[in-house]
C-alpha cells in the first residue's frame, strides 16, 4: 500500500494546488479564471476515484469483474471538461479576433471528433486517443499563440501572470506526455521501461506541471483587474 502511495505521489500536488488555488481566489474571483478552484477539485476528487478503482477490487464502476480496475472512462470524460476549459480560457485572453474564430473551429472539431471518437474505441474500456490527441494540440496552439502574445509586450510582469504560469505548466505537460500517450497507445512498450522509465517520467511532469500552478498563484499580482490578465 505504501508503495502504491508513492507512486500516486502527484496526488498531492493536485490537493495543494487546490488549496492555493482556494487561498488565493479573493485575488482572481472577479476574472474568468473564477472557476479554477472547481477545476481543481474535480481533477483531485477524479484522481482519487481514479485510484480506489484502479486499487481497491470492491470498488469498481463494472459488475464485470474483467472490467474491475477499469478507470478509463472517468478519464476520458475529465479529458473533454479539462481541454474545453482550458481552450476557453486563453482564446479569451488572445486578443486577435481572427485566431478566437479559428480556436472556436477548433473547439466545434475536437467536439465532433469527441462525438465520434467512441464508435472507434469504447469510451467506457479505452483511452480516447483520437479526443486527446486532438484536443492536446489545440490546446498547445492557444498556450503558444498566448506566450508569443504577452512576450511581445515587454511590459508585461510575467513572472507575477497567473495565466503565464498556468501556460507553462501545460506547455511543459504536454510536450512531454503526448509522446507518451501516443507510444502506450501505439507501441508494445515493455512492462520494465513502462515502470523504469515512462511512469517515472509522467509522474515528474505532473509534478512540474502543478508545481507552476502553485508558483503562479503564490506570485501572482493582488487584485489584479480582468483587463491586465493578458
Amino acid at each position: 500500500m505504501l508503495k502504491q502511495l508513492l507512486e500516486n505521489v502527484f496526488i498531492i500536488f493536485y490537493g495543494i494546488t487546490l488549496l492555493v488555488s482556494l487561498y488565493r481566489y479573493p485575488k482572481y474571483f472577479d476574472t474568468k479564471l473564477k472557476y479554477l478552484p472547481i477545476i481543481f477539485l474535480y481533477t483531485f476528487l477524479n484522481e482519487i476515484l481514479g485510484y480506489l478503482i484502479f486499487t481497491n477490487l470492491n470498488f469498481s464502476l463494472f459488475e464485470d469483474s474483467t472490467y474491475s480496475k477499469y478507470n478509463i472512462v472517468i478519464y476520458n470524460l475529465y479529458n473533454i471538461v479539462f481541454y474545453l476549459y482550458f481552450t476557453y480560457i486563453f482564446m479569451y485572453y488572445i486578443k486577435e479576433v481572427k485566431i478566437k474564430k479559428l480556436i472556436k473551429l477548433g473547439m466545434i472539431i475536437f467536439l465532433i471528433i469527441a462525438t465520434i471518437n467512441p464508435y472507434f474505441q469504447s469510451f467506457f474500456h479505452s483511452t480516447q486517443i483520437g479526443t486527446y490527441a486532438f484536443g492536446a494540440m489545440v490546446l498547445l496552439a492557444c498556450i503558444y499563440i498566448y506566450l508569443k502574445q504577452i512576450f511581445k509586450n515587454n511590459k508585461n510582469d510575467w513572472g507575477r501572470n497567473l495565466l503565464f504560469w498556468l501556460a507553462l505548466g501545460l506547455l511543459i505537460f504536454y510536450i512531454g506526455y503526448l509522446p507518451i500517450k501516443m507510444s502506450r497507445q501505439y507501441l508494445n512498450i515493455p512492462e520494465s521501461i513502462e515502470k523504469s522509465i515512462i511512469h517515472p517520467l509522467h509522474i515528474s511532469l505532473i509534478i512540474i506541471c502543478y508545481s507552476c500552478f502553485i508558483t503562479g498563484f503564490l506570485r501572482m499580482k493582488l487584485n489584479m483587474p480582468e483587463q491586465n490578465q493578458t
